[in-house]
């Protein structure tokens, strides 16, 4: 199941805001999947070897990775380096800009409060093609995603259910539970990644916009089953 149940609250001053409550069980579930998955690949390895140990592996780093990133201690220091980094975000001679809802207190590791920025999320691609021009909203996407990786903290969960555009043309970046914090050689290996042309930075504008509308029509298979 999810990290995380998401509620919109309503305050005692009639103001919204969004409220992320961690699921009181997710350890007893990530080590009930995480056993699963680990018994499933020992039996694939016992079979084929291989490729299956390298998979081992991955998985281990993957299972130590999401428990240490279970608690949201840290969230609002970690939340507010981001907002400052990133809120206002641009690309000169685009009319898009990226939103960071404002989180609030208190640290715990229970819970955690933000600002409410409604928009409407990139799974209704059709309806957003409508009203934006999407190859400049995910270029502006592109281009901050980059400056995470270059300044050492980047947002994990990237599918396009955590993305939004608003009438007043922000991108709004939602879901920011995991950040991951980047080392000094993370941090170099990611600035030769994207280091590019503009040619090539086009081009893989284009790919990631198709992989957004792939994505979406298999959301819409899904639903009109």
């Amino acid at each position: 199941g999810s990290q995380v149940t998401v509620y919109k609250a309503e305050r005692h001053t009639d103001e919204l805001e969004v409220l992320k409550v961690r699921n009181p069980s997710i350890e007893y579930r990530l080590q009930e999947m995480y056993g699963l998955a680990r018994r499933t690949n020992d039996r694939l390895i016992a079979r084929r070897g291989g490729v299956y140990r390298s998979a081992g592996e991955l998985l281990e780093f993957i299972h130590e990775w999401t428990v240490r990133d279970i608690p949201l201690d840290h969230f609002l220091e970690q939340d507010a380096a981001f907002f400052a980094l990133h809120n206002g975000f641009n690309v000169p001679g685009h009319e898009y800009r990226i939103r960071v809802p404002r989180s609030f207190g208190p640290e715990n590791a229970r819970f955690s409060r933000e600002e409410y920025v409604p928009g409407v999320a990139f799974t209704s691609w059709d309806t957003l093609e409508k009203k934006h021009d999407m190859k400049r909203a995910v270029a502006l996407l592109i281009k901050n995603y980059a400056a995470q990786a270059l300044h050492g903290q980047m947002l994990s969960d990237t599918h396009i259910g955590n993305f939004a555009l608003t009438g007043d043309q922000e991108l709004v970046i939602y879901d920011r539970n995991l950040l991951l914090q980047l080392n000094e050689t993370e941090r170099a290996l990611a600035a030769g990644a994207f280091h590019a042309s503009e040619a090539a930075t086009g081009e893989l504008g284009e790919r990631v916009a198709a992989y957004f509308m792939t994505v979406n029509e298999g959301v819409r298979e899904g639903e009109a089953h």
